[in-house]
């Protein structure tokens, strides 16, 4: 395929005056500077080839080219600033008659030999952004950026929506004692890319859209600074990595779209493993930028294709800045997945056994299809039924929604090809049901699949935490707290910084909120140690209760209101009890089977009693690795936790309390938002995840409890429980247990309560 490119210099030619002595200045080498004036030469840039492409590109738009403003820094042979950031208007620059009206002020080196960096940032339109404090070193200024979330970020749009402006530019050069004029190439700091995307007819291809994925959320403003640099550029300590929002359009066969996009720099280097296109997607390397294309095929079934942007088609993973990525996808036919890593088709995707799933809607009307095993329904009974299970070859049986907590509808049952979607699934056999979420939705959802011929009795049950959190995707690492999308994972070390989790729990993350919650009620600025607690934020990070060692969980604001699947109407699966909104017994345990049947059931046994009138130490370990049924992670066949990730054992919280058995205080090793707790919208601990008293903190709200006795809320906003997977004695669990004076990290509760959990990876 041929290369297009074409040549435009953009060339500002100001003729100041000659060099002029002035007083001496000192450097930070110790160094001689003088000031002078000296004729400037900014030269912009071409675009550069970037990527092959198989049509003529556009020639850039004058504001590709076009210098309204500009900083202009310089740094000694060591690296430190000398004088001050300066800020010039190119308007300053007018001639009259041939004469300049401004001289170009700059330091020059008085000792031969001795050269000065020189950068200069074009088109910043503030002369307010940099100060010399913030900038006192060359690694100073590398590491200042403009945050991005949007195509919009990376110009300076007209209007703040549009795509309409110049394009932030940047520049290094050097001066000497006899330097007179200053030439410097200005380079853009943001790559275009122009894609092309065609169906051909018969092609059976209809695309849906385009997301840029794997982009840095940093635009460094002198991005010349990088040139060089070893791959991976930037690392994943200078920036971190977000997906562009998704750009929604239609291309059916016979079609074609042609887009333009920007995008900062992203070098993950090259790989030479992958010796074909096809293969490329597939040995991508982390955080390699790539675009994702969503289409669906003439049969339905939605369709992804994957394309890693680069030096070419095949081994490179590098976008530079500068550079123009032309590329043309012209789609004869929806592809095969098995030749070629950059095709997907989802007929569905098949989720592991699990007592719940982490599902993220996609943003666009066409949703993942997702097939859930109900394998759990027989491995449970038989083993509580000698040997007998429930669901045969010919069993027929129905999956439907027991009770959500949004009043709009969050999932819709379908087919595996995503059609016929309804309110109920009815299938045959040991097999799947399938399930699609609604575009950007976000709540709690209870499955419970039952037999065909009964109602209200379920042979078992799912949690779908339907959610934009996406703990398993890591877009920026850290020592402590790493970010994900939706929003972060942590991880605890002692007071020496050494790994508190040895062992099973070395080199693993725990969520930064609790399970079920749609939020983790702080907010934290870009690389600080400190968070600021949400208004409402005990509210918002709740999240669910959970009875120690059930895996069904229960609503944990008294006032909840539950629904069926379309989000109107009550449950059907069972009446709630006045001035709740769910259903509990009084003073009377259950067995195991019944809990199973009876999800929506919270069993308030009684003071000091377990919830299980069967309790032996046959059941104690129900979360803890029970000896008659774990995966091959030791992972209890009754954890609350999604794939991957499991209840924390005795022992994680100790970060909280490094003596292990004394309570701790807000003056030693925790930090109390509210020491009195006299505001409820933000009750709680914020603890120190990276030592005692040093680094990172993470929030933990004051949720209170589902009382054992009664199932009523208690000690919202004045406690905090969180249940830890071991047991304790015949009748209670371990916990995590805060006021607002105290925490203690290895509390004993009684199973019968109703507490939140925080999920640790596998």
């Amino acid at each position: 395929m041929n290369s297009y490119r074409k040549v435009f210099f953009g060339t500002l030619v100001l003729l100041l005056a000659l060099s002029c002595n002035k007083d001496p200045v000192s450097t930070d080498d110790g160094s001689q500077g003088r000031e002078a004036v000296v004729s400037l030469n900014l030269n912009t840039m071409p675009e550069e080839n970037g990527m092959p492409g198989t049509r003529a590109v556009e020639e850039g738009t004058a504001a590709d080219y076009e210098v309204t403003d500009f900083w202009l820094l310089q740094y000694s042979e060591n690296g430190g600033l000398i004088g001050t950031p300066r800020y010039f208007l190119m308007s300053e620059f007018e001639t009259t008659e041939g004469e300049p009206d401004v001289a170009l002020p700059i330091i020059l080196p008085t000792e031969s030999g001795v050269e000065y960096r020189v950068v200069i940032i074009a088109n910043t339109h503030s002369n307010s952004f940099l100060t010399a404090s913030a900038v006192q070193s060359i690694d100073d200024l590398k590491a200042v950026y403009k945050g991005v979330r949007s195509q919009v970020d990376m110009i300076n749009s007209e209007d703040g929506v549009s795509l309409d402006g110049d394009l932030y530019m940047n520049g290094i050069t050097t001066v000497s004692s006899t330097t007179t004029e200053l030439d410097c190439e200005l380079y853009r700091s943001v790559a275009k890319l122009q894609l092309t995307l065609a169906s051909a007819e018969g092609s059976g291809v209809k695309i849906v859209s385009v997301q840029l994925r794997n982009v840095p959320d940093h635009m460094f403003y002198a991005d010349r600074l990088y040139d060089g640099d070893s791959t991976p550029s930037p690392t994943t300590s200078e920036s971190g990595f977000i997906d562009l929002p998704i750009d929604d359009f239609e291309v059916s066969p016979g079609g074609s779209l042609s887009k333009t996009y920007y995008l900062p720099r992203n070098c993950r280097g090259i790989n030479s493993n992958s010796t074909t296109e096809a293969d490329k997607s597939g040995l991508a390397p982390d955080y390699a930028t790539y675009i994702e294309v969503i289409g669906e095929n003439s049969s339905g079934y939605p369709l992804r294709y994957r394309f890693y942007l680069g030096a070419n088609l095949v081994d490179d993973y590098n976008v530079i800045p500068n550079r123009l990525y032309a590329l043309d996808i012209s789609f004869n036919a929806s592809g095969d997945p098995d030749s070629d890593s950059r095709v997907e088709v989802f007929e569905s995707i098949t989720l592991e056994s699990s007592n719940s799933y982490l599902i993220n809607p996609l943003d666009m009307e066409l949703q993942t299809i997702y097939a859930v095993p109900i394998n759990r329904i027989n491995e449970y009974w038989f083993e509580m039924n000698n040997g007998t299970t429930p669901i045969g070859s010919a069993t027929q049986w129905v999956a439907e929604v027991i009770w959500q907590d949004s009043s709009t509808r969050l999932i819709s049952f379908c087919d595996e090809k995503g059609a016929n979607a309804s309110d109920s699934f009815v299938g045959t056999g040991v097999n799947y049901f399938y399930f699609k979420p609604e575009q950007g939705k976000e709540g709690n959802v209870v499955i419970g699949v039952r037999s065909q011929s009964s109602t209200g009795s379920y042979l078992w049950s799912w949690h779908l935490w339907i959610t934009d959190y996406n703990p398993d995707k890591i877009t920026k690492a850290g020592d402590y707290v790493y970010l994900v999308e939706g929003g972060e994972i942590h991880k605890y070390v002692d007071a020496a910084g050494s790994s508190l989790w040895s062992g099973k729990y070395a080199s693993k993350y725990i969520m930064d909120r609790n399970l079920g919650a749609l939020s983790n009620g702080m907010s934290r600025e870009d690389g600080a140690d400190e968070v600021t607690v949400e208004s409402n934020a005990v509210t918002k990070s709740r999240g669910l209760f959970y009875q120690f060692g059930r895996k069904d969980p229960f609503p944990s604001n008294l006032n909840t209101t539950l629904y069926g699947i379309s989000g109107s109407g009550s449950s059907p699966a069972f009446t709630a009890t006045s001035g709740d909104v769910i259903a509990k017994n009084n003073e009377r345990q259950v067995s195991f089977n019944e809990s199973v049947q009876s999800p929506y059931l919270f069993i308030a046994a009684g003071t000091n009693k377990d919830w299980a009138n069967n309790n032996t130490s046959y059941y104690l370990n129900e979360w803890n690795n029970p000896d008659w049924y774990s995966d091959e992670n030791g992972k209890s066949l009754f954890d609350p936790c999604p794939p991957g990730w499991k209840l924390p054992e005795n022992g994680t919280m100790n970060i909280f309390n490094p003596d292990d058995g004394s309570s701790i205080n807000a003056s030693n090793y925790g930090v109390s938002y509210n020491n009195d707790y006299s505001n409820n919208l933000s009750a709680g601990w914020r603890f120190y995840i990276g030592g005692v008293g040093t680094g990172p903190v993470t929030y933990y709200p004051a949720a209170g409890s589902r009382a054992g006795y009664s199932g009523d809320m208690t000690s919202s906003y004045s406690n905090g429980f969180y249940w830890l997977a071991t047991p304790s004695g015949s009748t209670n669990g371990r916990a995590l247990q805060f006021s607002s004076t105290e925490a203690r990290p290895h509390n004993t509760v009684n199973r019968t309560y109703g507490l939140p959990v925080r999920c640790i990876q596998e």
